[in-house]
């Protein structure tokens, strides 16, 4: 059951996930863009460029718009978290709904089931007699639907700015593609932050709310100016044409046979108390009326023209419909078909002018079927070509009308043509659209520019830096500026603008300083401590994680005669040891180094090379890298050694008074080196009160004992067998090997140390604008890119290179074939053929170190091997055995040395088993 109930949760997600995907996908998004911008202009649009015949295709179209709005309303409500409810929802909402009252398909039926008249208000106007102010009612509820509709903004900007958005993140990937490295391309990409979304998001809503309430509160607080002049100059059209009738004419004028035919005969709907007022109302048989027929007729154009024409750019509207009391016919309520008047200038001239209601009825025809017959007239003109919206309707009845039932067939009635006015509101209306969908983009654009320039931007940098820092805490965070997306003229209007700096800037600059701090104080023992606690949002210190096993390349360099320096340059030591620090680190990490641990004198280096079992290294990918570190590794040991010498600022410390006189003139800083690679430890050492980041390791005690040997046998680098096997054959052949020994606490059988020889010669000299440990490229290539010079791995560097090639260049090449034959001699116990060898070594240079220590060290037992030599000798002695020999006194004895074999656990070895294990570790190198 659980396992079903799994499935089919699994299977809704998968559900839901492609209803999002397919909702905010180019596609949707597109369209739901256009169908909103025609939800929002597509009534104006109607009413300001087509006619009544083109209606049905629009309200289909508004029809469709509203299905797509509820379709997209109900699958955001199921497949958007925190959507429903949400402000946007209701916006969503009210915006679909508006929609509805500009389909009046829809709108019709429900009036009918609520009982509410579908057939204009005029009629009920006229009979309550309050038609002016019923008008100002009407425009100010058509003017509040119209700024409902204005919700539909909310959508389109909405859709713009996912737009955007989208178009954004699909920058980033195709920088990312283009990227060299998709990892760098993603850490250089700035994720919003949380706050930066909820900031903007709050912003927008205040802008839009705020932009909506001035649009509804301003029409309602405007004095709004009624024009009344078509109901007053109706009024005195009723009035005037009632001064002609008789008492014997009321009847007649209440119904006639061409009225009953047409529908107007409303002679029992007018009450008893109504037909004597128009009794009382009417004169005498024999009296006149209060104008003459011509008078009328007059009256009745100037009424018809009287918002025709404008002298001020008003509005026009003609009239279509005219029903009054015909003075001509006795007062009788007439549909004034047509009016020929004589109308008088001001210059005395007189003219016939025509008015007939099919001229104006005509501009409504465009797109339509021709009709022969009058179309506008009565009451609820369904057949008219005008659109309902494009007609105004002005009615009057008597006073004695107002509180009576009935009373229809008293009312006066004149239809004029809006569709100018009905056009120009409509082209106003789209005008304030445009304008409000820019004032809603630009207020949301002003009020946000601040916030993200000094607020969200700033912690949307430190929230990036942080994740960079928790991606890989080795690299230095990226920091993405906004100049980077700006012009040149943007970048120079900043500057000019630039002001004092900000906290959230400040903060930014002190986080970047502190992640430095950190991978400085850390360096990459500590990665694993810096990531885990910078990716932990639980704001707890976990500092004492456990260690991990790595394999990796150790180097070991000590400043010689530390001690003595302290006490001649006292505070300025610091000054001298962070001077060597500085050219050893420098040169560590420029051939892809680590530095790890400084202990005042001395530096730890690391060369990470993975692990040896993984399937990597058994398809040899591994061990080419580890070969390529290795080389790396000596090359920057080389580089440091040289970069030593040349430093005017090591000379000026070497020539300072105080030096001087606590070593003497001549003076030369001495550094050992040592290399060594296996195993180790890495991790966090110490409490939650202080820590150091390091390694645990014999081989990382062994990498100090080589260094330390440098003393011994008076060369600055020495290496191990481990490490020397993995150099390539150009570093092998400028190597020779120094001698055999035993490590107790690192191996159980003997192993080879190497050394590198250099000599003391001045090194050449380097471009100061150079930096430490790069490649000197010799004067016949200087012109020549590194490029060129450079490949797989950096085994060039010991071809090409001045400064590695300058280091060996008095050496002669004789001497590496006569220590390692005399070397064999040594470990073989023929000890009288080895002094020699090793003799004929130190005349062919003179500074072979080597060579000195090892004939001190067999000049103790008078050249002869010792009884039970194996071919090596114990490293944890080598250090005594030199401040003896220094010193002048005895050796130490062969006992000594077993006893301490011994202690290592290994078990005693001939001498011929020696030189077997020997001959096989040392393979085809020199």
């Amino acid at each position: 059951v659980d396992e079903q109930e799994t499935t089919n949760k699994e299977g809704t997600d998968e559900i839901a996930a492609s209803l999002e995907a397919f909702i905010d996908g180019r596609f949707m998004t597109i369209l739901m863009t256009f169908v909103t911008i025609f939800a929002l202009f597509g009534d104006d649009v109607r009413l300001a460029g087509f006619y009544k015949p083109s209606d049905p295709y629009f309200y289909a179209l508004f029809l469709i718009s509203l299905l797509l709005f509820a379709f997209e309303l109900i699958i955001n409500s199921i497949t958007k978290e925190n959507y429903k409810w949400s402000f946007f929802f209701w916006l969503d909402i009210i915006a679909t709904l508006s929609l509805v009252p500009d389909i009046p398909w829809v709108v019709d039926p429900i009036k009918e089931v609520l009982g509410i008249s579908t057939d204009g208000g005029a009629g009920e106007a006229a009979r309550a007699g309050k038609a002016s102010r019923a008008g100002a009612r009407a425009g100010r509820i058509v003017r509040l639907v119209r700024l409902i509709r204005l919700i539909r903004i909310v959508k389109l900007y909405k859709y713009c700015t996912k737009a955007s958005d989208e178009d954004q993140e699909e920058k980033l990937k195709e920088q990312a593609r283009a990227a060299l490295n998709a990892k760098q391309a993603a850490l250089k990409r700035v994720e919003a932050s949380r706050l930066g979304k909820f900031l903007s998001e709050m912003t927008t809503r205040k802008v839009i709310v705020g932009v909506l309430l001035m649009l509804f509160i301003l029409p309602v607080l405007q004095v709004s100016e009624e024009d009344n002049a078509k109901f007053y100059g109706l009024r005195e059209l009723f009035w005037f044409g009632r001064s002609n009738c008789t008492a014997e004419a009321v009847d007649d004028s209440l119904g006639t046979s061409a009225e009953i035919s047409a529908g107007y005969n409303y002679q029992s709907d007018v009450s008893s108390k109504g037909l004597a007022a128009l009794d009382r109302l009417c004169i005498d048989a024999d009296a006149q009326g209060w104008l003459t027929t011509d008078g009328w007729e007059r009256l009745l154009y100037h009424y018809t023209q009287v918002t025709a024409k404008s002298t001020d750019g008003d509005l026009l509207a003609g009239l279509l419909w005219l029903r009054v009391p015909d003075y001509r016919q006795g007062g009788r309520m007439t549909d004034i078909d047509r009016v020929v008047a004589t109308v008088y200038e001001r210059d005395g001239d007189s003219e016939t002018r025509t008015w007939d209601p099919t001229d104006e009825e005509r501009k409504c025809r465009r797109g339509s079927k021709r009709h022969d017959e009058w179309e506008c007239r009565g009451v609820d003109p369904n057949d008219c070509p005008c659109r309902d919206a494009e007609l105004e309707t002005v009615s009057y009845s008597p006073f004695f009308c107002e509180k009576a039932h009935n009373c229809k067939a008293l009312t006066a009635y004149a239809r004029f043509n809006t569709r100018i006015k009905s056009t120009n509101e409509a082209l106003w209306n789209m005008a304030q659209t445009v304008f409000i969908c820019f004032l809603l983009g630009t207020l949301a654009m002003l009020f946000s520019k601040d916030t993200q320039a000094l607020v969200i931007a700033p912690i949307e940098n430190m929230v990036n830096i942080i994740k960079q820092l928790a991606d890989d805490p080795l690299k230095k965070p990226e920091v993405v500026s906004i100049d980077e997306y700006d012009d040149d003229s943007s970048k120079k209007k900043r500057k000019k603008k630039k002001g004092p700096q900000l906290e959230t800037s400040m903060l930014e600059q002190t986080i970047i300083k502190i992640g430095g701090l950190l991978q400085v104080g850390f360096g990459e023992a500590g990665a694993e401590v810096i990531g885990n606690n910078m990716s932990s949002g639980d704001g707890e210190l976990n500092i004492m994680i456990p260690g991990r096993r790595i394999q990796a390349i150790f180097g070991f360099c000590d400043i010689r005669r530390f001690t003595d320096a302290t006490e001649a340059l006292e505070e300025d030591v610091m000054v001298f040891v962070n001077l060597v620090g500085r050219i050893t680190h420098h040169c560590t990490h420029r051939w892809s180094g680590a530095a790890n641990k400084n202990v005042g004198d001395a530096f730890l280096f690391t060369w990470k090379i993975g692990n040896t079992n993984d399937t990597q290294a058994r398809d040899g990918s591994l061990a080419m890298k580890a070969a390529e570190s290795a080389n790396k590794a000596l090359v920057a040991f080389l580089k440091a050694i040289v970069e030593i010498r040349r430093s005017s600022e090591v000379l000026a410390f070497e020539t300072d008074a105080r030096m001087v006189e606590r070593f003497g003139k001549g003076h030369r800083l001495r550094i050992g080196y040592g290399l060594h690679v296996g195993w180790a430890i890495e991790g966090a050492i110490g409490s939650d009160f202080k820590i150091d980041a390091s390694y645990l390791s014999p081989h990382v005690s062994l990498t100090e004992k080589l260094q330390e040997a440098t003393k011994v046998y008076q060369t600055p680098l020495i290496m191990s067998e481990q490490f020397y096997n993995m150099l390539s054959l150009k570093a092998k052949e400028r190597t020779r090997k120094l001698d055999v020994v035993t490590v107790r606490f690192a191996f159980h059988e003997p192993t080879g140390i190497f050394a590198y020889d250099v000599t003391d010669d001045v090194v050449p000299r380097k471009d100061t604008s150079s930096c430490l440990g790069e490649i000197h490229k010799p004067e016949e290539l200087a012109e020549l890119p590194e490029d060129h010079l450079s490949g797989p791995g950096v085994e060039y560097m010991f071809v090409f290179d001045k400064d590695l090639t300058t280091l060996q260049e008095r050496i002669p090449e004789q001497l590496f074939y006569e220590h390692r034959a005399a070397l064999c001699q040594y470990i073989e116990g023929n000890w009288k053929d080895a002094v020699k060898g090793f003799t004929k070594c130190m005349e062919l240079w003179e500074n072979d170190g080597p060579s000195r220590a090892l004939l001190e060290f067999m000049s103790r037992t008078n050249n002869t091997a010792p009884e039970g030599w194996a071919g090596h000798r114990a490293l944890e002695l080598l250090e005594s055995s030199w401040e003896v020999v220094g010193k002048g006194g005895p050796p130490p004895s062969v006992a000594q040395t077993s006893d301490d074999d011994g202690a290592s656990g290994s078990s005693p070895m001939t001498a011929a088993e020696s030189r077997k294990k020997e001959k096989d570790r040392e393979g085809g190198g020199k």
